[in-house]
């Protein structure tokens, strides 16, 4: 019996031994598990902990990037607002000048309608004067066609009745007569011809004022010295016309009463033939005078009209420079313009792309945000966890290490109990040796 229940004890206590090694051994397997899980956790930790780092790093690189940006953008924006100030005051300036150009040319234009209504009145003033001229003319013509006529019937009493006179002398005086006519037609055609250059230098002189904007006052004065000198040489021929009228009407009355004197007596026609070749060579020498008066005026009237000519175009040249110099102005005009126009376009542009910017950096900002809220959410959550796990294992090891000292002590209760009941059985010496095995 006593054997039975030693070897009985030894046994139970064998298998109570391996169950409690088998559960060490389990916690040990789980509690390794939970160090490897909490070693793996922490890991991630420091893994997210030095994304963190890195990500508030690159945060801060961007920020900084995106302020100089900003920056930058403020600063050539400011450069094209004081470009399009400077440009805008050129502008003004420039109108400003245009405007006092325009202005300037709107009094020279005035002036001119001056000038094209004084040329006006000096052209219907020589189309009078020219009218009094030719009717002068016809008046001489006239008065040359009486004499003539005078002359011939002269001539045919003279050589009727008086044979004998001086007919080389007679001959020589109608020949300077005829040349003298020849000249004084020479000289009415060439004024006729300069009257015509002269109406036409007035008329191109009045359409080129027209088209253009530059006074002409110096012609105009010289037009008007011209009209002078043409209304005393009108005057003047009109005097002589008179004179020759007159010289005439006593010539034709003296011719009469020498036709009865000569009636009369021969006596007196040798008198009248001295006297007629007086009055021819007086008149010759007027006629030369005439001639020198008219070659000097014919001059003049030339020299006039070049430098009337070289005026008008000098005139005109300047004309055509003010406006080359106007159409460059407008030229200038248009291209500042446009200029100021594609300026405002790109420093829009550049303020709606610095705008957009703006956005997207705002945009990345948010995102990186969220993202590290997100993180900082994920790391919150996964330290939980670990904590809620490690507090799950804790309390499993406090459990196991709970029921096995329950188990120790309901084992040991058992032992207890089966001594009591062996204990009556066995002698004291039998007693102290199983109690010294359950000690061991």
């Amino acid at each position: 019996m006593r054997k039975a229940a030693i070897t009985t004890q030894c046994g139970w206590r064998v298998k109570i031994a391996r169950r409690e090694l088998l559960k060490l051994k389990m916690a040990a397997k789980e509690t390794g598990a939970l160090q490897d899980a909490k070693n793996k956790l922490e890991k991630e930790l420091e893994e997210l902990t030095s994304c963190l780092e890195l990500e508030k790093q690159m945060r801060m690189k961007l920020e900084e990037a995106k302020t100089q940006e900003v920056e930058e953008l403020k600063a050539a924006l400011d450069d094209m607002k004081l470009q399009l100030g400077e440009t805008q005051e050129t502008k003004s300036e420039e109108i400003l000048k245009l405007q006092s150009a325009l202005q300037d040319m709107q009094l020279e234009f005035e002036e001119l309608s001056k000038d094209l209504e004084m040329t006006h009145d000096l052209a219907a003033e020589n189309e009078h004067l020219k009218e009094l001229v030719s009717s002068l003319q016809s008046k001489t013509d006239g008065s040359e066609t009486k004499y003539e006529e005078t002359n011939k019937l002269s001539e045919d009493r003279i050589k009727q009745e008086v044979p004998v006179i001086d007919h080389d002398v007679i001959i020589k005086l109608e020949a300077e007569n005829q040349q003298l006519k020849t000249l004084v037609s020479s000289l009415e055609k060439k004024i006729d011809a300069l009257d015509r250059k002269h109406d036409e230098t007035n008329s191109n002189i009045t359409e080129q004022l027209k088209e253009s904007a530059s006074s002409d006052y110096e012609i105009v004065s010289d037009l008007s010295a011209e009209n002078e000198r043409l209304k005393a040489l009108v005057s003047s021929l009109e005097k002589k016309s008179n004179e020759n009228d007159g010289n005439d009407s006593p010539n034709e009355q003296k011719e009469g009463t020498h036709m009865l004197k000569e009636e009369d007596s021969l006596t007196d026609d040798v008198s009248v033939d001295n006297e007629m070749t007086n009055k021819l060579a007086a008149e010759n020498k007027e006629l030369y005078d005439l001639v020198d008066l008219l070659e000097k005026k014919v001059q003049e009237t030339e020299k006039k009209y070049e430098e009337a000519s070289k005026l008008c175009e000098e005139r005109l040249q300047q004309v055509v420079d003010a406006e080359t110099k106007l159409i460059g102005l407008k030229t200038s005009m248009q291209m500042l313009e446009e200029k100021s126009a594609s300026t405002e376009i790109q420093a829009f542009c550049r303020g709606h792309v610095a705008r957009l910017q703006f956005k997207s950096m705002r945009r990345e900002a948010a995102s990186l945000r969220i993202q590290k809220q997100a993180r900082t959410y994920i790391c919150q959550t996964a330290y939980k966890r670990l904590c809620v796990s490690a507090i799950y294992v804790q309390t499993g090891l406090r459990a196991m290490a709970a029921r096995v000292e329950l188990q120790y002590r309901m084992k040991r209760r058992a032992a207890i109990i089966i001594q009591a009941s062996l204990k009556p059985h066995f002698d004291d010496s039998d007693f102290s040796f199983v109690l010294s095995i359950n000690n061991m």
